[in-house]
């Protein structure tokens, strides 16, 4: 069935771009920020393998350290224009996002044209108020501050911009005949293989298809299933390919662990569905980690609080969808798009110790927002709800100034890795090794080594095991001229990990320092074995 809907006309392109800038230039004091010690030193700062786009760096890309390739190459272009000053990354980032805030209303305009089938040329002001409602949220909600505020956070902008550019294709392609069908539906494609190639959250877009094929097109009223489900062959091949790729790259990387899916593991993806509907619509207290639990009581309301939720709102939605299919349609898309970021927490691997992330709500926000957003637009359709109107601007206009207050000072905490470790310690004062950790080496940089001391201490206090925080506390005392102290340390990282050759390097120079030569060449040559 091809679906007859009109060209994109100017007005919604014009109204697209004004809440792209306006967003753009809320973001821009991001260009203040400076990088944050987490992943940018290794993926960019200290990355030699950005430093020039040539053959070597081509090679280079299709490598578990390249991975994912197509974020890894905006980088090197960063690189190529900025060299290593944050502004441009940032910069980067803010344009990335102000353009998929551009594309989430255009798409916006054409689900609901392909659901409605307007016969007028210009687009009613009803869908003008729900695009603009359900875009503006997208980019001006503080759940998406972290993405685009971490430059490491790249992956997690490009990644939908080009799954909104697939699903805009897609739609297109249903709405044309002929040849230029499957021009679009190559794009369509493409656009997911470069969704795909820029970070695999975008993985569930096949699902996402269907969903827009049964609830939004109604496509198996008119063809048969059997069309509609092998149409999307290429695509779930494509993604179990990358699948399979994503876990090859992350099998070369630390920490990352294979556990089996158990009982716990299922609480917890339950757990994490509703956290993030709950951050979407109550945007407090978030955090750059949220640490995965240590004890998994699965009678307490932390855990059975998310299944009543969820059990209601789907069995609500599949009640109602005889009458209206929109919500159970909305809801759907919601747990496909956090499908590819709720995997690690089943157990088919973990990276990190954290159970949810702020940047994994990107894609999946876009279903509270535009069900937000047509709301508003149907209340403005209705001449019967003339009286409610006055109150949903006044409503409307607090929220927006209350997320914006809050987005700027989400922004805030993202200005240096002090300010965003000493964030996270407030949060979550009782569980933040990494935090600490990572302030403790923020620290050190400055050169305040007892500050450094300090929190490499509540790390070790917090992880007993943790080497490295031993070794960069031994650091520590070595640049303070307690050489003893920093041999202690180097040796109880040596006892936690007998493989960290930096530990021995290390106290070998602190042994060189007391003049004991005969200890500190055993150390240089355990370090020159463990390289040969």
């Amino acid at each position: 069935m091809t679906v007859k809907v009109r060209p994109i006309h100017f007005t919604s392109m014009a109204s697209a771009l004004a809440i792209a800038c306006i967003v753009f230039v809320l973001y821009l004091p991001t260009l203040r920020s400076d990088f944050v010690n987490w992943d940018v030193d290794k993926y960019v700062v200290d990355n030699p393998n950005i430093r020039d786009i040539n053959l070597s760096f081509i090679r280079y890309l299709f490598t578990p350290e390249g991975y994912p390739p197509i974020t890894m190459l905006s980088f090197a272009i960063d690189y190529a224009f900025w060299g290593l000053n944050p502004l441009g990354y940032h910069l980067t980032n803010i344009v990335f996002h102000a353009f998929s805030t551009f594309l989430v209303f255009l798409l916006v305009v054409r689900l609901i044209e392909c659901r409605n089938q307007p016969s007028s040329f210009d687009p009613h002001p009803s869908i003008l108020i729900s695009a603009s409602v359900t875009a503006f949220l997208f980019g001006i909600h503080p759940l998406n501050v972290e993405p685009v505020a971490w430059v490491m956070g790249r992956g997690n902008l490009i990644s939908p911009l080009f799954f909104f550019l697939s699903l805009i294709a897609y739609l297109k392609y249903n709405t044309v005949s002929g040849k230029r069908r499957w021009v679009f539906y190559t794009l369509c494609f493409l656009s997911y293989a470069l969704s795909l190639m820029s970070k695999p959250i975008s993985a569930s877009l096949p699902i996402v298809l269907l969903i827009i094929d049964l609830f939004l097109l109604r496509r198996t009223e008119n063809e048969n299933i059997r069309t509609v489900l092998i149409e999307k062959l290429p695509f779930f091949l494509i993604g179990l390919i990358w699948f399979v790729v994503t876990a090859w790259a992350r099998s070369n990387w630390t920490p990352t662990s294979f556990e089996p899916v158990g009982v716990d593991s299922v609480f917890v993806v339950i757990r994490a569905v509703s956290f993030y509907l709950i951050k979407i619509l109550f945007p407090i207290y978030l955090a750059p980690i949220y640490p995965y639990p240590e004890v998994i009581d699965v009678l307490s309301f932390e855990y059975t609080g998310p299944i009543v939720l969820l059990s209601v709102i789907t069995l609500s939605c599949i009640l109602y969808a005889e009458r209206n299919s929109l919500y159970l349609a909305i809801w759907l898309f919601y747990l496909a798009s956090l499908l590819p970021t709720l995997l690690p927490l089943l157990g088919f691997y973990r990276i990190g110790q954290h159970a949810e992330a702020d940047r994994y709500a990107y894609l999946s926000a876009l279903g509270p927002f535009i069900l937000i957003g047509l709301g508003v637009g149907y209340l403005f359709q209705r001449d019967y709800l003339k009286k409610y109107r006055i109150v949903t601007a006044i409503a409307l206009t607090l929220v927006t100034g209350i997320l914006i207050n809050k987005t700027i000072n989400q922004m805030g905490i993202w200005y240096d890795s002090i300010t965003l470790w000493t964030h996270e310690i407030k949060v979550f004062p009782h569980t933040a090794t990494i935090a600490y950790y990572n302030r403790g080496n923020a620290y050190a940089e400055i050169n305040s080594y007892s500050q450094a001391i300090e929190d490499y201490n509540k790390a070790i206090e917090l992880d007993p095991k943790h080497f490295k925080a031993y070794t960069n506390r031994g650091n520590a005392y070595y640049m303070l001229g307690n050489y003893h102290r920093a041999i202690d340390d180097y040796t109880r990282a040596i006892g936690i990990n007998p493989s960290h050759t930096r530990a021995y390097s290390n106290r070998g120079n602190s042994y060189s320092k007391l003049g004991d030569y005969e200890k500190a060449t055993k150390d240089y040559s355990k370090v020159r074995l463990s390289r040969e």
